[in-house]
């Protein structure tokens, strides 16, 4: 009797126990549920926050790329040709011919090459006119090929000289 007695006694608290072990358990299994779904979400934030800084980046570059673009703007051969002839005469060079080439359109842009031929008194005229043409500001030129032709006993060199025009393509 004293058994069931002290068993009625205590079953109370050893059903009180049971149950705060079984809710224990339910609670730290939703704690750890909601632990792993703020984890996806603190790592789902971070991703986002990397492709929002690579947009942020591709916008800037889209900003530079339209600004090189603009740079860049496609001229005709004739204003190019009228350049070109100026800064020769600038320079202290005789442009003897100037023929525009074939253009070569690339995926990005398109090349537009001169051949020409230069006759100059030195080879610092020379360097000046490549200098000059090379760092000239509304279009953009490139030196291709330069040949020495003759440099003969009156001091004046001619020189074959390829230079390209360079503008985005549309």
């Amino acid at each position: 009797m004293e058994l069931n007695e002290s068993v009625n006694k205590n079953k109370n608290l050893v059903l009180n126990v049971v149950v705060l072990l079984v809710a224990g358990f339910v609670a730290f299994n939703i704690y750890q549920d909601q632990l792993n779904q703020k984890k996806r979400l603190e790592a789902k934030i971070a991703q986002e926050e990397e492709k929002n800084q690579k947009l942020n980046n591709l916008g800037h570059l889209e900003g530079r790329l339209n600004s090189y673009r603009s740079l860049l703007k496609r001229q005709d051969a004739s204003a190019a040709m009228n350049t070109l002839t100026n800064i020769a005469k600038a320079s202290g060079v005789k442009l003897a011919s100037i023929r525009p080439e074939n253009e070569q359109r690339m995926p990005e842009y398109i090349k537009m090459p001169f051949s020409m031929t230069l006759v100059s008194s030195s080879f610092h005229n020379l360097g000046r006119f490549i200098a000059r043409i090379e760092s000239y500001r509304d279009i953009v030129f490139v030196v291709d090929s330069l040949e020495t032709r003759s440099e003969d006993q009156a001091k004046e060199l001619t020189v074959g000289l390829v230079v390209s025009s360079i503008a985005f393509a549309d």
